[in-house]
């Protein structure tokens, strides 16, 4: 499973939405929540998934799933 995939999957626990919805565009607040607390438990999500911290610093620069995704990838390189 690619890491798009994986981080569709993240998200839709996080935000609580079917991942057939999730695309790599989607804007994890405008889209989803602005709610923090849900970006929190994708935080978490990530790190379980992937095995890498994204801190909240870093991730009020990141929108789209893509942005995540492309996150991790540069954490795990």
């Amino acid at each position: 499973m690619s890491t798009i995939d994986k981080m569709k999957k993240c998200v839709a626990e996080a935000y609580a939405v079917d991942a057939s919805t999730i695309t790599p565009e989607t804007d994890v607040r405008k889209d989803l929540s602005a709610v923090s607390i849900k970006l929190l438990v994708l935080l978490s999500n990530i790190e379980d998934e992937f095995d890498v911290e994204i801190t909240m610093a870093e991730a009020a620069d990141l929108r789209t799933v893509a942005d995540f995704a492309a996150k991790v990838d540069e954490k795990k390189a």
